[in-house]
């Protein structure tokens, strides 16, 4: 039995062809053929391509002007609120400004009440004070003339004792001092001379005191 010759082995023609030219086979081998995929075309993949993204960015574009929309709306809500607000605060705040501007008004009237109650006041005091040392000084001037109508009582009486005499003059002259008038003290002087001398009194020490416990009585 002889081995079976391979099937790439080149076989010998049996025949010419009619022209009597020699016809030689081409030996064939064998190949394995795999399937190929064929390609899309490139126009329709680049037109769906252009439409998804075109669709994307319609799709992203939406988006947004859905989240500013509503970004948009809350913030004109915020800012509506806010207004009233501030409205509100701004009533407050001119209140309290027309209550301040009130305030401070009496404020200032009570101040100026005060000052002319403190000036009336200070008024009051330097008239009370005057008039309490008009009272003193007529007081004072008082016991002179009481003093110094005493001699004319005593005279009633007969001529005092030289003890007397002392003491009367002496208590005299000091109510003369307490007078604190240098103007009664040189009348009194004027007046004690013209005694000494022998003279009768013109009267003007007298005289000038009443007068003055007349205008410390006014």
């Amino acid at each position: 039995m002889q081995p079976e010759s391979p099937t790439n082995e080149i076989q010998q023609p049996e025949s010419t062809g009619p022209e009597g030219a020699l016809h030689i086979e081409t030996p064939v081998t064998n190949v394995e053929v795999h399937p190929v995929t064929p390609l899309p075309e490139n126009k329709n993949f680049l037109s769906k391509l252009l439409i998804g993204g075109l669709v994307l960015f319609l799709i992203s574009v939406m988006l947004v002007a859905g989240g500013l929309g509503y970004w948009a709306y809350t913030l004109n809500t915020d800012l509506t609120k806010a207004n009233e607000q501030l409205a509100a605060l701004q009533g407050k705040y001119d209140s309290l400004e027309s209550e301040n501007s009130k305030l401070s008004a009496d404020l200032t009237q009570s101040n100026a009440d005060l000052e002319n109650t403190r000036k009336e006041l200070s008024t009051a005091r330097k008239d009370l004070d005057a008039k309490t040392k008009k009272s003193k000084d007529a007081a004072a001037r008082f016991a002179v003339l009481s003093k110094t109508l005493i001699p004319l009582t005593k005279a009633e009486e007969g001529v005092a004792s030289e003890e007397e005499f002392i003491t009367f003059f002496s208590d005299w002259v000091q109510s003369i001092e307490n007078v604190h008038d240098p103007v009664l003290d040189s009348k009194f002087d004027d007046l004690i001379k013209a005694i000494m001398a022998g003279k009768s009194d013109d009267g003007s020490f007298m005289d000038y005191l009443i007068k003055t416990i007349e205008d410390d009585l006014k």
